[in-house]
């Protein structure tokens, strides 16, 4: 998936992530008890303190096994975000090499053009030396 130049990285990952549910949309509830939800991801049943709602995918996770603190997201969420950094940074380094590259391609460009205008010049002072004799 290509992005523009003006995308931040938010909005790169928030195309690179499907949306599961809406924000805001309820967990699903466990049948056999009154108070528990179940993890979208490891199916396990959990209490309401211990679900929370990515707000990548919208995925109703526990937080115990499927939440990642770090990043605020789930485990999948966070593969996601990872490579996103991920590409970001090596198309860095890849811009920041095509202008070195240019850069050192510019500056041999100038010194052959000095080394073959004094080759030129050197020439051209021999040629009327021998015009003058």
């Amino acid at each position: 998936m290509k992005f523009s130049k003006d995308d931040d990285f938010y909005s790169k990952v928030m195309k690179s992530i499907t949306k599961v549910r809406d924000q805001g949309d309820p967990p699903r509830s466990d049948v056999l008890s009154l108070d528990a939800y179940i993890c979208d991801l490891c199916k396990g049943t959990v209490s309401k303190e211990n679900i929370t709602q990515c707000p990548f995918c919208g995925r109703w996770v526990c937080k115990k096994n499927c939440w990642h603190t770090e990043h605020l997201a789930c485990n999948p969420c966070v593969g996601v975000i990872k490579l996103c950094k991920e590409s970001i940074e090596l198309e860095r380094k890849k811009m920041s090499t095509e202008l070195t590259l240019k850069q050192q391609n510019k500056k041999s460009l100038r010194k052959r053009k000095t080394k073959s205008g004094s080759i030129f010049e050197k020439i051209g002072k021999k040629k009327s030396k021998s015009n003058d004799e």
